[in-house]
């Protein structure tokens, strides 16, 4: 009796120092584009990291080339890897693309969170394909809301946004050479705030 009593005792100490702990969510922003982006982008992308990073959010990323790269280069060099996470499709460092696969290693040297995904890349075709969507609806459902650079046949950054859209996320497009894509569900708006926000869109909803 006088065990159970004890252990009583812990049981209820214990649970009042958990409702002491303040356990804080962290939200993060998907920053994503085509693998085809011009580097020419690459310091509107740092900037705009910068200030999502400033705000209080985490950034997410894929781990590809083009928007990708560029995501990840601003995390290494201003050591903010803590505070980003990459969803990749893949199971190991060897399928990341070479121009890419250094920072990779770096990234998760300085913490960074990596998520890996299922595929080998030695995988069918088929399996590849939907590896790489999974790994855009892990980013998406990870994510408070979706920033993407849109370029003309980014198949993989139009599949993003359309699952942002299907989950209602906040979400800003900036369309690179190509229109917007119309959604039945979707006004576009443009940001009037300039910066690195100059010739983006973002989503309201309509129903």
């Amino acid at each position: 009796m006088e065990n159970e009593n004890r252990k009583g005792v812990r049981k209820i100490k214990a649970e009042r120092c958990l409702e002491s702990v303040k356990i804080e969510s962290i939200s993060n922003i998907g920053v994503v584009g085509g693998r085809s982006l011009p580097p020419s982008y690459a310091t509107q992308i740092s900037d705009i990291v910068e200030y999502l990073l400033n705000k209080g959010y985490h950034i997410a990323s894929g781990g590809a080339k083009g928007a990708d790269a560029y995501v990840l280069s601003h995390l290494v060099e201003h050591d903010a890897c803590d505070k980003g996470v990459v969803f990749s499709a893949w199971n190991n460092f060897k399928v990341f693309p070479v121009a890419v696969r250094e920072n990779m290693r770096q990234f998760c040297a300085q913490q960074g969170s990596l998520i890996w995904g299922d595929s080998s890349g030695k995988d069918h075709p088929a399996a590849i394909k939907i590896a790489l969507l999974h790994r855009n609806i892990k980013l998406v459902q990870a994510s408070e809301g979706i920033v993407a650079f849109l370029t003309e046949g980014s198949r993989g950054t139009f599949f993003t946004i359309q699952e942002a859209i299907k989950k209602r996320k906040k979400l800003v497009v900036f369309p690179v050479g190509r229109a917007l894509p119309q959604f039945k569900v979707v006004k576009w708006v443009p940001l009037t705030c300039g910066g690195c926000w100059e010739n983006s869109y973002k989503a309201v909803y309509l129903r």
